[in-house]
């Protein structure tokens, strides 16, 4: 199940993000990691709008101590500095749509910054590397990123990638800097509120997508497939709202149109292109969870996928999931 989180105030993002950095630094924290003989890496930016934290963390501490190492004490206190001084900051997530390629298996996907694995580096190289190469911002600067950790690896279920992983690791950005995107592998990146994914706006934006069971690699979709005739699994995938980043962003190709020119208008028609879903919809979910620490929010479980054959889905996933499912097929 994907698990969402439902907030009928507004949501107190730099305590969210307090928590998730918190959380994922605690001796308690394991995240799953799975042995694949295939690996991709992706890296999750958050940021906090108009926000130049190295310059709050330069102002605080003495210059030793801070470029010795970004501590996670001093990122703590810095935030709990800024939800103590009573404006409601607005943390972000950095989501890329990639360039429509008929060899790349996410083509026109959103997506994290990421790719696979070369032979000579590890996991955490290759999310370095391959957001450096996509979108130009270098995430080994330590004075414009702070890593916070690794969270839950994930597995791929295309066919042609058996034994497929992709590990995820998440960074804050300090300094903000422009964004050189490759157009042979992305053609714009946005940044989405946290407090999006908690809101009321979030369930009225949620789609299916519809895939051919026989191009999924995974043996429930083969049965489901085989013996119960079911030739479509729907995935559901959520819209991302067009925002107002004021991006500063420049491309390899120049004539390359910028995506924004076209989505500026959030409305049916053009909103529906950065289309949140699969496994980087799987990724965000977990960090939202990760995030929400000892919180009144109420949880709203989706089923990963449904087959529209009210039996299958039942059985898989019950009535009161099937309840859900009807729900949302009426937005």
């Amino acid at each position: 199940f994907f698990f969402f989180f439902f907030n009928k105030k507004k949501m107190n993002q730099i305590e969210w993000l307090i928590n998730f950095i918190t959380t994922v630094n605690s001796k308690d924290y394991r995240y799953s990691r799975i042995n694949y003989s295939m690996r991709a890496s992706v890296s999750v930016i958050i940021r906090i709008k108009d926000k130049n934290l190295y310059d709050i963390l330069s102002s605080e501490d003495e210059e030793d101590e801070k470029e010795e190492s970004l501590k996670i004490s001093l990122i703590l206190d810095m935030l709990e500095k800024l939800n103590n001084n009573g404006n409601r900051e607005v943390v972000e997530i950095l989501y890329s749509k990639r360039a429509a390629n008929v060899n790349d298996s996410w083509s026109g996907h959103v997506a994290f910054p990421g790719g696979r694995r070369q032979e000579d580096e590890s996991e955490l190289e290759t999310a370095i590397r391959e957001t450096k190469e996509e979108i130009g911002l270098n995430l080994d600067d330590k004075r414009k990123y702070f890593y916070i950790g690794r969270i839950n690896d994930n597995h791929v279920t295309i066919k042609g990638m058996k034994n497929f992983g992709v590990s995820v690791f998440t960074f804050l950005q300090l300094e903000q800097e422009p964004l050189l995107l490759e157009t042979s592998e992305i053609v714009d990146v946005r940044y989405v509120p946290v407090d999006f994914f908690f809101s009321k706006d979030l369930f009225s934006r949620i789609r299916y997508i519809s895939i051919d069971s026989n191009i999924l690699d995974s043996k429930l979709f083969y049965i489901l497939s085989k013996y119960c005739n079911v030739k479509q699994i729907h995935f559901p995938c959520v819209d991302l709202p067009v925002v107002d980043n004021s991006l500063d962003i420049s491309y390899t190709n120049n004539k390359n149109k910028n995506i924004n020119d076209i989505t500026n208008n959030d409305n049916d028609s053009c909103s529906y292109l950065y289309n949140l879903w699969g496994l980087t919809l799987r990724v965000t979910t977990n960090l939202l969870y990760l995030g929400i620490g000892k919180s009144d929010l109420k949880p709203f479980d989706l089923p990963l996928f449904k087959t529209k054959n009210y039996y299958v889905d039942t059985f898989l996933f019950g009535k009161k999931q099937l309840k859900s499912l009807n729900l949302l097929s009426k937005l």
